[in-house]
């Protein structure tokens, strides 16, 4: 009884093993009949004849074409685009062009050492020895602010009318403020720090939070950190502490933040707990 059910299975792996090797047989034949009939048709010419018939011209050149556009900027100098205008920060201020490098406007504010960054519909300027940052769009000055202590950074946040700037400070740290440039006199948080360098931020589309990344020192080593906080009291509600430090923060959607370095990437999801407050 034994022997004829094991005579059974090898019979049925064998069918099975047979079905196997005629599909791959069967696999290996069509794909090598498609591979001869193209290069029949594109032997023979037939290829581009069937393309012709659906419109597609194998014989139109495509030629690349650009314009040259002068400038003439004085000094060192940065610049930027942004809504289809070019902006020029030199020693003669900050000047808007079209696209075609024709003058739109300038406002005569000087920078000693501009860094310059495009968003959507404008663009950022911020300069740590004049200690000011500055929003210009394509009609040209639209807010500028002068703080008390050296500006380290300054990051805009997409979709909305807030600044994130970095100072550096005497007494601590570092100093962050962050302010809306729709209200002059408005400013949504400030935090400063004895133990940590903040190096950039982030807030999520809601506005509900806003994370700070940056790093401290434990003795002689290193360490990154990335806190979490809520935009409504301005507490931490969270730490992330790591072996490396992220420059790069982004929330993808109102509960998730990207983390990212030149080494690696990561995911912080915010989880929502019975007293919110402790999210």
């Amino acid at each position: 009884m034994a022997d004829n059910t094991k005579e059974k299975k090898n019979e049925i792996k064998l069918k099975i093993d047979e079905k196997k090797k005629k599909k791959i047989i069967f696999g290996a034949v069509c794909a090598t009949v498609i591979l001869i009939i193209l290069l029949i048709l594109f032997v023979t010419g037939a290829f581009n004849k069937i393309l012709g018939f659906f419109g597609v011209d194998v014989n139109e050149k495509l030629i690349a074409s650009a314009e040259s556009v002068s400038f003439n900027p004085t000094g060192d100098y940065v610049m930027t685009a942004c809504d289809d205008v070019v902006i020029m920060c030199d020693e003669n201020g900050v000047t808007g062009y079209d696209n075609n490098g024709v003058w739109k406007w300038t406002h005569g504010a000087k920078y000693v050492a501009p860094v310059i960054a495009s968003y959507d519909e404008f663009a950022l300027v911020y300069d740590s020895e004049s200690k000011s940052v500055a929003i210009f769009n394509g009609s040209g000055y639209v807010w500028s602010r002068t703080f008390d202590n050296t500006v380290r950074c300054a990051v805009a946040h997409s979709g909305t009318s807030f600044l994130s700037v970095i100072c550096d400070s005497d007494e601590y740290n570092s100093e962050i403020l962050i302010v809306d440039f729709s209200e002059a006199t408005k400013d949504i948080f400030q935090g400063k720090f004895v133990d940590e360098y903040i190096i950039t931020s982030a807030i999520s589309p809601d506005r509900s939070q806003f994370a700070l990344s940056g790093f401290y020192y434990e003795g002689d080593k290193t360490v990154g950190v990335i806190m979490f906080f809520r935009m409504s009291d301005g507490e931490v509600y969270s730490t992330e502490i790591s072996e490396q430090i992220y420059p790069y923060v982004k929330y993808s959607d109102s509960s998730t933040l990207i983390a990212a370095n030149s080494d690696s990437i990561k995911s912080f999801v915010k989880k929502t707990t019975i007293d919110t407050k402790s999210d």
